[in-house]
Parts: structure tokens; sequence; C-alpha cells
């Protein structure tokens, strides 16, 4: 699990005491004047900024400038008697609190603990101030106690810096809910950077992660430095991508492939899966210890069948926006059709209700939805394959073959063109293509190769 950062702090003193009384909470980096603080402050954050009055310099103009570039940033005045009216006039400047100089190294250390604390919390604060405008385009949907459940722990983990693991079956939200997690972090204003471990890009998955030293690539973690690094379908990477990543989170650092210079992790994980991971642990599929370190906490999304309330209010939204995207007014949708819809079982989840209020609004020119222009194929009973006594089919196998008859519809819709396909399902054209292989579908390619 990658652990919570503490806020850097920076002492600009002459004396080396009280750098020697704060040793103890980490590294102390010192300067000792107020020109050598601002260089500083133009290079990284300072959260915390401890000055000693009697400084070469302008102690007012490094205040000034400290709160310019965070107005969190906690300062903390050690000040003689003699110097108590100035630190006075630094504190009504926004100084966070006036110690006595030369100061007892336990108040000191207190002193900067709380100062920390303070910085974070305010951080903190003004990210959820802020997260009504940021995070309403990944707002997870439903006022049923399942789902006013999953955004009170969505709110909780998200303030955290640890990993989340997000479970679910194909279309529950697992993707929204990692935009959504990192929206509301701390890392909020850094990249988002998604990886789709079941669709390998042409270098495959290890320079995907991890870039490679002869071509100068990237690579994902780094890309994300500072930010979230979001693993979608992580079930589905290789195993030596596996270890290399474990190695990556505990050294907080990896290499590039060919290389053997350490690059710096800095990323917040999360990870998402359809498949059981603890299964894939004891088939030795799966790293044990990968597991345990994508797993700082687990949120499981609910299926839309055991939320039923939520359909009617999450189609109405659905359809609305589709309208207006179309330049149309929202449709009304009669009672006989909502029955209907709510009747369905949506083994496609929100993605599939999503998709049909597409439809629906597309269909819906006279402002009203009648029974003729209802998707009746997303709204029949499935057909399986090799049908079984009632009671007897396992889901996997249902979902699978809702899956295979999905996509071939949509493919039929937009006559086989995988791009178009893919934009109407919201995957990635790669994500598409291995579904279709691991459904057996052909693709016009292999369909012309057998004329």
């Amino acid at each position: 699990m990658i652990t919570e950062r503490r806020p850097p702090l920076l002492i600009v003193s002459k004396s080396q005491s009280l750098a020697d009384s704060l040793s103890g909470l980490g590294p102390t980096p010192m300067v000792e004047s107020v020109d050598d603080a601002l260089a500083v402050l133009e290079l990284r954050e300072l959260p915390v900024l401890l000055i000693e009055m009697n400084v070469p310099g302008d102690p007012e103009l490094l205040l000034k400038r400290a709160l310019e570039a965070d107005r969190d940033c906690q300062v903390l005045v050690f000040a003689s008697d003699k110097e108590s009216s100035a630190a006075l006039k630094v504190l009504s400047q926004g100084a966070a609190e006036v110690l006595p100089r030369p100061c007892d190294p336990g108040r000191a250390v207190a002193a900067v603990q709380r100062a920390g604390l303070l910085w974070k919390f305010q951080r903190e604060l003004r990210h959820w101030k802020a997260a009504p405008d940021k995070v309403k385009d990944f707002q997870l949907l439903g006022g049923s106690a399942l789902m006013k459940a999953m955004r009170d722990k969505v709110a909780k983990v998200a303030v955290a810096d640890s990993s989340v693991l997000i479970t679910g079956e194909a279309g529950t939200g697992k993707a929204r809910t990692a935009r959504l997690i990192h929206a509301c972090s701390a890392r909020s204003e850094e990249r988002f950077v998604a990886l789709d471990c079941a669709a390998p890009p042409t270098g495959g998955m290890e320079e995907a992660l991890f870039g490679a030293e002869a071509s100068d690539a990237l690579g994902a973690l780094s890309a994300a430095s500072g930010g979230t690094l979001y693993l979608h379908d992580v079930d589905r990477l290789d195993l030596a991508s596996q270890e290399h990543l474990l190695q990556a989170i505990k050294d907080k650092a990896h290499t590039r492939m060919g290389g053997n210079r350490l690059h710096a992790v800095d990323v917040r994980l999360l990870a998402s899966t359809r498949e059981d991971l603890r299964a894939a642990v004891q088939a030795r599929s799966f790293s044990d210890g990968l597991f345990g370190a994508l797993s700082g906490a687990v949120l499981e999304m609910p299926p839309l069948r055991d939320r039923p309330a939520d359909i009617e209010e999450m189609l109405l939204i659905f359809l609305a926006d589709d309208s207006h995207g179309l330049g149309r007014i929202t449709p009304h949708v009669p009672a006989p059709i909502m029955d209907k819809i709510k009747a369905h079982s949506f083994p496609g989840n929100v993605r599939e209700l999503r998709n049909l209020a597409g439809v629906m609004a597309s269909l819906g020119e006279s402002g009203e939805i009648n029974i003729a222009a209802l998707p009746s194929q997303l709204l029949a009973p499935i057909r399986l394959q090799g049908q079984a006594a009632e009671g007897s089919m396992a889901l996997k196998p249902a979902v699978r073959e809702f899956e295979r008859q999905y996509l071939i519809r949509v493919l039929k819709t937009v006559s086989g063109n995988q791009s178009k396909a893919s934009r109407v399902l919201g995957i990635h054209r790669n994500t598409l293509i291995l579904k279709m292989q691991e459904l057996g579908i052909p693709n016009r390619k292999e369909r012309g190769k057998k004329k």
C-alpha cells in the first residue's frame, strides 16, 4: 500500500539547534537567509515554514510569497523578546503561530506537528468545498440505500492516500468511481492516468506501465507521478508485470525496460476487476503480494438488479442528457413502458441502462416514447444457448451470453464498424476487439477471409 506523504517543511535559521530539535520528525532542510528560502519556494511546495526573525532579509516578504504560493501554508515564527513587535506584525499578516526563541524542543516539535495537520485538514476541506463543481461528471447516481452507502464509502476512502480495489460486474461504474475518488482526493490537481490491462498497447504491458529506456518512453507510473494511476481489469495483468509493479510499490521506485536507472514512484494506485482476485491468488494467476498492496480499501459496486429503485431515476437523468445533446425536448415515458423497463434484469448494469436511454432519446422525436420505439431486443429475455432448467443456470454463463448477444446487436447497428461500436459502448477499440475474441465473435476481416 502506498502510504500518506508527510507535508515537507523548511527551516529558515542561522542556528543548527532548531533543526536538531526537529530531527526526530524526519528530514529537516535548512537555509540561512530569506533569499535562499525564496529560491527554494520557487522550486517546490512548502506546507510548513519555520522562520527565525533574526535571519538576513525580509521575513515579511517571505511570508507574503509563501502564502501567495499556497494560502494554506503554515508559517511558524520564532522570535526573542526584543523581536516581539516585529513578530506580532508578521502574525497579523498571516503567520500561524509565534514561538519564543530559543524554543523548547518539545514545544517546537508539537508546533510543527500541529502545523502539518492543520495544512492537511485545510487542504482537504478546500478540495471538498470545490468538489461539487469538479466531480459532477463522475457522481454516482441513485437514491437507493445501497448507493447512499456507496457514496459514503467513496467519500471516506477518497481523502486518504491509500490504494483502492474496486470490484463488481461489467457496467457497474468501476471506472467512474475511480475518477470520482481522484477528483475528491488531495491529488485532484494532478494527473489521472488510466491503463486498461485487458488491452495492452503495441509495446506490451511492461512498457506501458514502466516505460522503455531505449525509446525514453515514459510509462504510466511516471506519467501519473504526483497523481493517480488507475489499472482497469487489473486481473488481466501478466505475472511478470505484477511482480515488477509490486517491487515498484515496495521500493517507491522502478526501472524502465532495458535500463537500470531508478525512477521515483509517487502515485496513488486504484485498480478494478470483475473477477474474484482471492480465487486468482489461490490459483496462482495473481500475485498475493500485489493483491495486498492494491487492497488498502475495497469497494464492491452493486449490480443494478440489486437496486431496482434506482432504474427510473437514472433512466430519466440519462434520457434528459441525451435528448439535450440531440437538441430535443425530453420525451415522456408512459407508465406501462416504465414498468416494463423496471422489470428488466439489466445484466449489462448501468452501461446497458445508459445505452437504452440513448436509443430512446434518438427514437423519441414525437415527445413521447411508444412501445414500437422501444428496443425490444434489450428488454426481451435473453435466449441462452443450451438452455438449462430454471434455477440451474449459473450467473457467469448468463452474463457471458448476454454480453455476446448484446455486442452482436451493437455491431449490427453500426454495420460492423468497430470504431463506432467502441464509442457507443464507451470502451477502447482494443478492449472491444479482445472482448469479441473472448466471446467468439468474428470481426469483419476474419469474415472476409472465410469467404
